[in-house]
């Protein structure tokens, strides 16, 4: 009977870990693109590899909205051209142009011109192993030309396979 009870305190343990570990992450990425990028950044819900309702806010008329984030894999999906893909659902981007944009201030390291952050030996690897997936991209911006007016593209399923040979 003893033995039951430490298998059950113990998976007790490992949802609470994991709920805390999951809230973390949450709360990290938030002040990561407060502090880096002045926006506020809401989640409803974080998944084992998903990550579901991500409302990304610049300015009060910038607006990014990710309905899913998630992870797949060609073992699970034959589908799939590479190893690994990040799969990104319904994304909605709204900007007003009523109001003149403020460039956010961006804090980050500089890098010297011409210079990339991951060698080319590393991008070779990672465009080997990595594809990107997007469901569809709905951009609506309102007072782009004239005052009162409204543009809207939408684009579907789109995949980015990256090729890279390590040359410059």
């Amino acid at each position: 009977m003893s033995t039951i009870l430490l298998i059950l305190l113990a998976l007790l343990l490992l949802a609470l870990g994991i709920v805390v570990f999951r809230w973390f992450v949450c709360r990290l990425a938030v002040r990561f693109f407060r502090s880096r990028l002045n926006a506020d950044l809401k989640i409803k819900s974080v998944g084992f590899f998903s990550v579901r309702g991500i409302s990304l806010q610049f300015h009060p008329q910038q607006t990014l909205e990710i309905d899913r984030i998630w992870l797949s894999s060609s073992l699970f999906n034959q589908d799939l051209p590479r190893y690994l893909a990040l799969c990104v659902g319904e994304t909605r981007i709204r900007v007003d142009l009523q109001e003149p944009l403020v460039r956010p201030e961006v804090r980050g390291h500089e890098s010297g011109p011409g210079k990339l952050p991951v060698s080319p030996s590393v991008l070779r690897f990672l465009s080997q192993l990595f594809s990107l997936h997007v469901d569809s991209v709905n951009v609506m911006v309102l007072h782009l030309a004239l005052p009162e007016s409204l543009w809207h593209m939408t684009v579907t399923t789109i995949a980015l396979l990256l090729d890279h040979d390590g040359k410059r």
